[in-house]
């Protein structure tokens, strides 16, 4: 069950991951304390991700830190502040995250995943707006994602650099970048990532005046946002789409169910046959020209 949930987490399909960790949970109650602070620990991570309310996580959170000290698990209690340092994220609360996610570095020298959780969330563009130090960040997690071969990390690392080329308003850049991540995440099938590139080039597309394009990458994107539980994604999506014509949205339907299935947008990508794409994910940086 937890292979299974984790599975479910790792594509963004975090409905389906939350309902096996609270079966986890019921189960371990009464039998195991340690499954029952990890069970509380995924469900917590998860519900980050969800935008479950605040004071649910943070109870979820306390609780299993609290059963990890009394079995004496350092690393698990690591791993209960990074998760909390990511809440502090998605409250806007940054001083706070980026402290919390340099105490746990700090703790953690030698544990690759809780180095590579906070990395991760570090290297996010998104996240940290104009904040000089997150390129640092996303080179490091870059790094880190090659020397582990975490394939989809390094593709997340693609997506970052990409956001960060999208705020310096270098389009081409960005474009390969995204393309490439999107290529990655498609043959994966993560539904949250894919999504999040598509908006971004549905962006690009806005600003180089291709609104067509742009509302076709907007309107593709929406299901997979819904998919992985991102309504407020959803909402920044519909915003976006009430701006297009909708008889121009209804004549190009059938190129929204050509982007959903693996093609991407036009760019150095967008004519790979399966082979080649197959070939292409086993080498993610081999085809990309900055």
């Amino acid at each position: 069950m937890a292979d299974q949930a984790e599975v479910h987490k790792c594509k963004s399909e975090y409905s389906e991951a939350w309902t096996i960790q609270t079966k986890m949970l019921q189960i371990a109650t009464n039998r195991s304390a340690y499954w029952h602070a990890v069970a509380l620990l995924n469900l917590a991570e998860i519900a980050v991700s969800m935008g479950v309310q605040k004071q649910d996580v943070l109870g979820n959170i306390e609780l299993a830190k609290s059963i990890f000290t009394t079995l004496n698990l350092k690393l698990l209690i690591i791993c209960c502040d990074a998760t909390l340092a990511d809440l502090y994220i998605r409250e806007k609360d940054l001083p706070t995250a980026k402290r919390l996610f340099k105490k746990c570095l700090e703790l953690a020298t030698e544990h690759s995943e809780i180095k590579l959780f906070c990395f991760e969330r570090l290297g996010n563009a998104s996240f940290w707006g104009a904040d000089e130090s997150t390129p640092g960040w996303t080179t490091i997690f870059l790094i880190h994602s090659l020397k582990l071969k975490a394939k989809l990390k390094v593709y997340k690392a693609l997506q970052f650099l990409g956001q960060m080329f999208f705020t310096y308003k270098d389009e081409n850049t960005a474009v390969s970048l995204f393309t490439v991540a999107l290529v990655g995440f498609t043959y994966m099938d993560v539904h949250q990532s894919r999504a999040e590139c598509m908006l971004r080039l549905g962006d690009i597309s806005n600003r180089c005046g291709d609104l067509l394009k742009a509302a076709e990458l907007w309107e593709t994107a929406r299901p997979l946002f819904e998919k992985s539980s991102q309504m407020m994604e959803v909402q920044c999506v519909d915003k976006r789409l009430s701006c297009v014509d909708s008889n121009v949205l209804d004549h190009h339907r059938e190129n929204i169910v050509r982007l959903v299935r693996l093609e991407v947008p036009s760019g150095n990508l967008s004519h790979l046959e399966d082979e080649e794409q197959m070939e292409f994910i086993g080498e993610p940086l081999n085809q990309l020209t900055i």
